[in-house]
This record gives C-alpha cells, structure tokens and sequence, in this order.
C-alpha cells in the first residue's frame, strides 16, 4: 500500500489517503471517500441533505462489495466468509442510520460521522489490505495470459 501523491491536493476532491495500485479497487476506494467527505462536509455544515448522501453511499457500496466479493471468488480468496460479514456490518449499520433518520435523532450525524470515519479507513486498512496479494498476484497473472 502506498500514499497517494501530494499533488493531488490541488484538486478539490479529497484524495484517499492511500492506494493499493489494483484497480477498480482503488478508484472505487476514491469515490467512496469523496461521499464520506460530503457526508462529512454536510453534517459539519448543518446543511440537511445528509439522507440523500447516506443513500448514495448505500448504493455505491453495494456495487463496490459485489466488486470486492466477484474478485474474491474469482480468486479463490481465503478469508472471503470474514471479509463479507464485514460488509454484512456496514449494510446493516446505513440501514440502523436510515431508521434513525426517521426518528430525527439529535446525536445521529455525530454517530454516523465517527462510524464511517473509523469503518472506512479500519476496513481499508485491515481487511481489504489482506487480500492485495492475492488480487494483485492473480491480476498480474491475467495481464500475462493476454
């Protein structure tokens, strides 16, 4: 794993602050944190629409764990049943946000702000660094059969 490039900070989107150099993973890493900011930049800004992005998030990680999930299959990753209860956790957690989103719970951005701070970057960080090896071995492997 490896820090995204500094230079990348004259953009305006917010650059995940590592990369494993397999894609799609790593574009859809990007494009998971760039909602988690919003999310963030939403809640900080007492702006309101935090259901509408909570949504999107919602959405886009289930297309982004199918991706996950197909690439370990097709790889024959060994920790695959630990990995998809983690996804499992994170489904469950939008959808616990999602009914206290009807109650209007009063301490329910902070909540979610710190969940998805320490779920995003502690699944990165431990579970999806775990199989890197495995994607990337049988990736590169793929790459030289064509």
């Amino acid at each position: 794993m490896k820090s995204a490039e500094s230079s990348d900070k004259k953009n305006s989107d917010p650059v995940i602050p590592f990369k494993f150099d397999i894609e799609p993973i790593d574009s859809q890493h990007q494009k998971l944190f760039r909602i988690f900011q919003r999310i963030l930049d939403n809640i900080e800004q007492k702006s309101g629409n935090t259901e509408q992005i909570i949504e999107e998030l919602e959405e886009y990680t289930h297309y982004h764990f199918s991706t996950e999930e197909d690439l370990m299959k097709k790889f024959d990753y060994q920790e695959i049943n630990e990995h998809i209860v983690q996804h499992e956790i994170f489904i469950q957690k939008m959808l616990d946000f999602k009914t206290s989103q009807l109650f209007q719970s009063i301490t329910l951005n902070e909540e979610i702000a710190g969940f998805l701070r320490k779920w995003f970057l502690n699944h990165i960080l431990e579970y999806d660094a775990k199989y890197v090896d495995t994607f990337k071995k049988n990736l590169n492997s793929e790459n030289e059969e064509k």
